[in-house]
């Protein structure tokens, strides 16, 4: 599979209180294990051998990986569409699975996103609201959702269309895209 993995790692999970008061949520340990780790893991299970690492936020404390960084200067002040897009992430040739450094994912979930067709591959999980629902007594406070047939919502409509409960899916925090799709995302992300 000729794909190379983006991880977004350079937050910093202010959420996560103490455990991130010194290094990127990324090390935040889930089970014995840093979340980079699980993630590392899957995929190299999944056969994807090529990782980037996109920092901001104690970036030497990911050194020890040893995995290429592109470092975001602007990480407080951006977000992680902002480390995505600074540098050259979405110009190289060939497909890129862009994931979220935060989450634990199974090797069959990122074998099937690197190799479906399209320029730009976003998965959902349809079981999005009972998982939110055990988080958060408001599930739609933090919810990243897009409603039925959506082509990327402005993030205004995206909250009313949750309120009226149009969403059937949360975005995972995982989607692959061609260099075509990065230009696609691109432009959108710059309007």
């Amino acid at each position: 599979m000729n794909v190379r993995a983006l991880l977004l790692v350079a937050g910093r999970g202010s959420r996560l209180g103490a455990l991130g008061a010194d290094k990127p949520k990324c090390l935040a340990v889930l089970a014995g294990r840093s979340l980079l780790e699980w993630k590392l893991r899957a995929l190299a299970a999944a056969g994807i051998d090529e990782i980037h690492a996109l920092t901001g936020y104690q970036a030497q404390a990911l050194e020890q990986w040893a995995l290429p960084m592109l470092h975001n200067p602007r990480w407080a002040e951006t977000n992680m569409v902002g480390t995505l897009l600074h540098g050259e992430a979405l110009r190289r040739p060939g497909r890129s699975l862009i994931c979220y450094g935060d989450i634990v994912v199974h090797p069959d979930v990122l074998r099937s996103i690197a190799s479906a067709e399209g320029d730009i591959v976003i998965p959902y999980d349809r079981r999005w609201l009972e998982l939110w629902r055990a988080r958060f007594a408001d599930p739609l406070s933090d919810a990243e959702t897009l409603p039925p047939g959506a082509r990327l919502p402005g993030r205004d409509r995206t909250a009313s269309n949750l309120r009226r409960g149009r969403a059937v899916g949360q975005f995972m925090g995982l989607l692959a895209v061609t260099p075509q799709g990065g230009s696609s995302c691109r432009r959108w992300c710059e309007h």
